[in-house]
């Protein structure tokens, strides 16, 4: 069933085996749960699903956002799927070549840096106005950590 798959990879495969954080699990969980599973039919068994409904699923996903995280999550589980012999042929692969043209690319983002006296400004402002915020801003500008990395 394809619930019952999604449900293993998930919380088995994704937690126990690949140790991933929790913010991808919060987004591999809301793509198969919101999208996935709904589309594809969360009774249906593994090997009837078909290139074709897996189109549909995305197709019926309304967020360009959220269809470029369901690709990864699709190749990810089809793969395994295969790997495992749970299916014969990974469907995936000729579902996403037809949907190539619909599902667009990120663009890059552009990041530009803080310079040295921008930094020394932000962080003398928070130093007076926002002490909570000081020494996690700190050690983010000094460690070159991501906001997720940080806590306040």
């Amino acid at each position: 069933m394809v619930k019952e798959f999604y449900d293993y990879w998930l919380y088995y495969y994704c937690f126990q085996v690949k140790k991933i954080t929790y913010n991808t699990f919060q987004t591999y969980r809301n793509c198969i749960f919101n999208h996935l599973v709904p589309a594809l039919g969360p009774d249906r068994k593994l090997k009837d699903v078909t290139s074709s409904s897996i189109e549909k699923a995305f197709r019926e996903i309304p967020s360009e956002n959220v269809k470029r995280a369901t690709v990864a999550l699709v190749k990810r589980t089809f793969k395994l799927a295969c790997s495992s012999h749970y299916l014969s042929s990974n469907l995936s692969i000729s579902a996403l070549r037809n949907l190539r043209g619909e599902i667009h690319e990120e663009e890059p983002r552009s990041v530009v840096p803080c310079t040295a006296p921008e930094i020394r400004s932000l962080l003398h402002t928070c130093r007076e106005h926002f002490q909570w915020m000081y020494i996690v801003l700190l050690l983010a500008v000094t460690m070159g950590l991501r906001i997720s990395e940080t806590s306040v």
